[in-house]
């Protein structure tokens, strides 16, 4: 069995200043799921003000992060945690065609 080092680890997350790279995730309730149901309550879940917090503390950018900033339910540490919002300004997506090129 392996052993494990101490738990002390000192993460650091750096955003380069020179090239920021976003990308979108997808959810979806499959038609013919044995639970659909769960499936629908999942969704539900993840775009409620819990879950899309949990997703603000992977440092992914919540697509209902502006309504939860305009009602204050933000949690201060999170938000000075956050990149400064000229980072954001530069993003960019990839397109559906780019994504095909490097695929090959």
């Amino acid at each position: 069995m392996p052993t494990r080092r101490s738990s002390s680890a000192n993460w650091k997350t750096v955003i380069p200043a020179d090239g920021v790279y976003a990308g979108y995730y997808c959810q979806a309730v499959n038609a013919t799921a044995p639970h659909p149901f769960a499936a629908r309550l999942w969704q539900e879940f993840i775009y409620s003000d819990q879950g899309q917090i949990i997703w603000l503390k992977g440092y992914v950018h919540p697509a209902r992060f502006n309504d939860l900033a305009t009602r204050k339910v933000l949690p201060k540490a999170l938000l000075t945690a956050l990149p400064a919002p000229e980072l954001y300004a530069k993003a960019k997506f990839a397109s559906l065609g780019r994504r095909r090129l490097r695929r090959h």
